[in-house]
């Protein structure tokens, strides 16, 4: 009975990171629109995009190729995670008329991740990630 009480506690304890993942990547995602009107293909304002839960934020171009990361010298390489170069390709090949945001999660060395993918003009998309567990 306690182990099934746990499993419900900590399922809804994902459950809430997940919706709190999802409503702080919608926000950051029009704010990564605003600046994007106003860049100049320097995407360094996107490093503000992050909070003290793990998360970090990327650009890649249409081809999975890092715009910009946190890590420096991630930049001008493909994303090594299969399933991330899927999803954005997945995202390019949306009709321009009905762009939508991709959530989905997934597993990197043993830690379950969150993904949301926003493509905003085709030409560049911002990648939001952020570890499940722990997520405020």
């Amino acid at each position: 009975m306690v182990i099934i009480f746990r499993f419900t506690i900590n399922e809804k304890i994902r459950e809430n990171s997940i919706e709190q993942f999802q409503i702080r990547a919608r926000e950051i995602s029009m704010q990564f629109d605003n600046d994007l009107l106003d860049s100049d293909d320097n995407y360094d304002y996107v490093a503000d995009y992050t909070s003290g839960t793990g998360e970090y934020a990327y650009v890649v171009d249409s081809t999975s190729t890092l715009l910009y990361h946190p890590m420096q010298e991630f930049i001008g390489m493909k994303s090594p995670i299969p399933e991330i170069n899927e999803k954005v390709e997945q995202s390019i090949n949306q009709p321009s008329d009905s762009k939508e945001d991709l959530f989905f999660t997934y597993e990197f060395n043993g830690d379950e991740k969150m993904l949301f993918l926003h493509n905003g003009n085709n030409q560049v998309i911002l990648l939001i990630i952020a570890p499940i567990d722990g997520y405020e």
